[in-house]
């Protein structure tokens, strides 16, 4: 294994030991951060993810949102969320193409990601696009999988934007990682075809949560 990639099991066995619960919404602080959390949020909102040390990182999933400043608050959110698909990704490889065979359907997965515009923005220039809802509902269709199986075995990320002023409901976005290999099922979606099992998937076939 190359150290890069040495760099990255480690990394991700890290966040193994990280839940994944939907972000908290920032709240005011009663006081900001000491001065060693807001060097380690800095320097992980900075470096590439390999670079990243994979011992800190259960501490920087859990710093309080509100005691952060607001130029590190939105890139924190934002590389919150990539650190959570780019673990359910990793997991995924070792799963096969059938992800939750014999198990019940998962219908409780924790509540949106509650994130600010501006960290939606740094997701889609972080390798995130957004996607429609009935876009969502033929991935559960194809794949056999609840909405929430698809935001636990695959990297869906529902977010959930901070209410503005005066707006009784917030906005909700679906976002899914351009290399959720999922993705490629759309493609049928967006042309009326069936899917098939293709070489893109392997031997395996495509991802699905069950039969």
């Amino acid at each position: 294994m190359s150290a890069a990639g040495a760099a990255m099991a480690a990394l991700l066995l890290g966040l193994s030991c990280e839940g994944l619960a939907a972000g908290k919404p920032a709240k005011a602080a009663s006081k900001q951060a000491d001065p060693e959390t807001i060097k380690l949020v800095e320097f992980f909102v900075q470096a590439p993810v390999a670079d990243l040390p994979p011992e800190a990182v259960p501490y920087f999933m859990e710093v309080d949102t509100g005691a952060l400043p607001t130029r590190l608050l939105h890139r924190y959110l934002a590389k919150r969320v990539e650190l959570q698909s780019l673990k359910r990704l990793a997991e995924g490889k070792g799963k096969g193409s059938l992800r939750r065979l014999g198990q019940d359907p998962q219908t409780t997965c924790g509540d949106p990601d509650i994130l600010t515009p501006q960290a939606l923005g740094l997701l889609r220039k972080m390798g995130f696009n957004e996607y429609k809802d009935t876009e969502v509902s033929f991935l559960m269709k194809e794949t056999s999988c609840t909405q929430c199986e698809l935001r636990s075995e695959f990297t869906l990320t529902v977010i959930q934007l901070q209410a503005k002023p005066g707006r009784k409901r917030p906005a909700v976005r679906f976002l899914f990682r351009d290399d959720d290999p999922i993705i490629a099922l759309l493609a049928h979606y967006y042309s009326g075809t069936r899917p098939r099992n293709t070489s893109f998937f392997g031997i395996g076939g495509s991802p699905k949560c069950r039969y």
